[in-house]
């Protein structure tokens, strides 16, 4: 009978490590948040962590080591799911990895085009000698003229250079799409 629990127990953990877990990640609240990730989640380990309860047994080995083990369980899904809820009670939620990288790209994608449409209708509206000449002879030299016209005209107007040293300094996904280049 003895036999039959060990070989039982072993199956159930073979089985569960046979699983695949879906990877999932932590997404920020839809207008934004006044803290980062890092310390959203600082916060919400140190509430988890310190929301557990003690415990007392009394019984055989056998039975509290048994007890132990099903209550260590018991407290890593107690603490996971304290963990999440408090992640959720700040805005923040859960994606499939690869469904939080095809948003991201989404996003940077109509921010591309919403700048590039902005950044034509200003060009052939301020500069379009300078825009004219670029597309005939793109060049260094036609390109300064036309970054140097399109900046007197919008004081936001970001070069290209500007954009690649930005998003180098601050690496983040599809940042350079998300500034139309």
């Amino acid at each position: 009978m003895r036999g039959t629990k060990v070989i039982c127990v072993a199956g159930a953990i073979v089985a569960l490590a046979g699983c695949e877990q879906q990877q999932y990640v932590w997404m920020p609240p839809s207008g934004g948040s006044s803290v980062t990730f890092a310390q959203q989640s600082a916060q919400c380990r140190l509430f988890a962590e310190g929301n557990q309860p003690g415990y007392a047994v009394v019984g055989s080995q056998q039975f509290v080591t048994s007890y132990a083990l099903g209550a260590a369980i018991g407290a890593a899904v107690r603490q996971q799911n304290d963990f999440n809820n408090c992640m959720e009670a700040a805005g923040w939620t859960q994606q499939p990895a690869s469904s939080a990288g095809e948003t991201a790209q989404a996003e940077a994608e109509q921010a591309s085009a919403k700048r590039v449409e902005a950044v034509q209708r200003l060009a052939k509206a301020e500069c379009p000698r300078e825009l004219n000449a670029v597309r005939a002879n793109p060049s260094q030299q036609t390109a300064a003229a036309f970054d140097a016209c399109m900046a007197q005209h919008d004081p936001n107007y970001e070069t290209y250079d500007q954009a690649q040293a930005e998003c180098q300094a601050n690496p983040r996904p599809f940042c350079m799409q998300s500034k139309g280049f």
